[in-house]
């Protein structure tokens, strides 16, 4: 059992992608049903995890190991921890929404967006599951190959300029991610009593040969400009608005909901496990970057006319208050930024989600108004996700956020004044939201327009964020209790 909720979570989707090739291209009805049962399939073995995962252990829970390089020691480690286990049920979640709602319409769903798609799927469970250097750096670069074909081939107009600019970013990254790696590796075998082990990739073996020790400031920030680059972070953005704007809807729900939290997810384990010292020196000057972040995006969502705009800079804002809550370093901040990853992926990819929905039935929607009148479901659940993201309390953006602002007002390494200016973000997350939602929905109605209130298909497919919203908010108990041990232990 432990080798299928590891291994078994990346070659489901892998398998799948195959079977879908080799349905007829347009035989719709068969894509469809075969990408909603593989993804229904990981989603339950997700839920089943979670249901046998021992929250109270600090260790890896159903791992899998083999031996990949002799000649150097290394093998390729999955497994399970808290933080994983929370990533783990975003992606599975997210991705059987897609599939649900957003691949082409209810007959006529895209061969290959579903097969890359799948592709996607599959290496960021890799990400999440990976517990060794290596096996991580490879499914890190791996997601890169099918996001750059979802927006190259089915993005909007400027598809090839954001494409250009998404690769040229991203690879930046994964190349300074690489040469770290690569030093952590071999830095921590060097403090081995042993000389016959060049390069350690464990993490956890990493983690105790380099407790400690400082890593060279050069090292650090590589690895945070890689992270951060992935997360969107203040100044490292300029790829953001042009490749939200121009992701087709599918890839933007994965892009927003989940593969920004790979960033954010290396700077809480890497930062921790093995440059902990670095952060804490450097705490300041990141915070500063991360306060910066929040505010500038959110005046830029707030002076913006295009909602998809508007929500692509309301999600970096957002991801700032992640990364505050990470370099706040207090268990409470780090629990805070654990749960937030969840929420912003499950709030923002509800509106995205929407946003679809809306853009199916009227492509030119950022003109539109007066929907409420037509379609009164649609109002009241993108209402729920608009608040989500705001963080109204009772949902579950305030729980994440609330606990990221008293851990880092808790830190030592940040004055009260970086974490007071934090807060501007949620006043104008207010600001920004409520004035494109109430010109969309409660604007003047033009009758010569039609709309069509949501489908089963669609209200089925984002009921399902809409509960986790709620559950979260109401009873944050159950899923924060799944990442307390993990940042305990990263904390030691």
């Amino acid at each position: 059992m432990d080798t299928i909720l590891s291994l078994g979570l990346i070659l489901i989707p892998l398998v799948t992608a195959i079977a879908v090739l080799f349905a007829g291209r347009e035989n719709y009805a068969l894509i469809k049903g075969i990408s909603l049962t593989g993804s229904l399939a990981v989603l339950v073995l997700v839920l089943f995890g979670l249901s046998s995962f021992n929250p109270v252990d600090a260790g890896y829970q159903f791992t899998w190991s083999a031996l990949w390089l002799p000649q150097l020691n290394l093998s390729v480690t999955l497994g399970w921890d808290g933080l994983s286990a929370q990533l783990l049920m975003l992606t599975a979640i997210l991705s059987f929404v897609v599939f649900l709602g957003v691949t082409g319409t209810e007959t006529h769903p895209s061969r290959g967006m579903v097969f890359h798609l799948l592709l996607l799927e599959a290496f960021l469970f890799g990400v999440f599951l990976a517990k060794d250097l290596i096996s991580f750096y490879i499914f890190w670069e791996a997601t890169l190959i099918p996001m750059y074909f979802i927006i190259g081939l089915w993005g909007g107009a400027e598809r090839v300029k954001a494409n250009i600019t998404f690769f040229i970013f991203t690879m930046t990254g994964s190349l300074l991610l690489l040469v770290a790696v690569l030093y952590l590796g071999v830095a921590g075998a060097s403090y081995t009593s042993s000389g016959t082990i060049s390069f350690i990739s464990d993490f956890y073996i990493l983690s105790q040969f380099l407790q400690g020790q400082q890593v060279p400031s050069w090292v650090f920030f590589f690895v945070f400009a890689a992270f951060g680059i992935k997360a969107a972070i203040f100044p490292l953005h300029a790829w953001l608005p042009k490749t939200y704007t121009q992701a087709p809807w599918a890839g933007l729900i994965m892009l927003s909901g989940v593969m920004a939290k790979m960033g954010t997810y290396g700077m809480l384990v890497f930062g921790f496990l093995f440059m902990d010292q670095a952060v804490t020196q450097y705490a300041l000057l990141l915070s500063i970057l991360a306060v910066a972040g929040i505010i500038y995006a959110a005046w830029i969502a707030y002076t913006r006319k295009g909602i998809k705009e508007i929500v692509a800079f309301s999600s970096m804002s957002h991801m700032g208050f992640i990364i505050l809550g990470i370099i706040a370093g207090t268990s409470q901040a780090l629990q805070g930024s654990a749960i937030q990853m969840v929420n912003h992926g499950v709030s923002t990819g509800a509106i995205f989600l929407l946003l679809s929905f809306i853009d199916k039935r009227n492509s030119a929607y950022d003109s539109l108004s007066g929907l409420a009148d037509k379609a009164p479901v649609l109002a009241t659940v993108f209402m729920i996700a608009m608040l989500s993201s705001i963080g109204l309390p009772g949902l579950n953006g305030f729980i994440g956020e609330f606990n990221i602002l008293i851990g880092a007002f808790r830190s030592p390494e940040i004055p009260y004044v970086i974490t007071g200016l934090a807060t501007l973000g949620v006043v104008l997350a207010a600001a920004y939201m409520l004035a494109p939602y109430r010109r969309l929905f409660f604007g003047e109605s033009d009758s010569a327009v039609s709309f069509a209130e949501l489908t089963v298909q669609e209200t089925v497919a984002v009921s399902v964020l809409l509960v986790l919203i709620v559950w979260v908010g109401v009873a944050p108990s159950g899923i924060m209790d799944l990442s307390l041990t993990t940042v305990q232990n990263l904390l030691k």
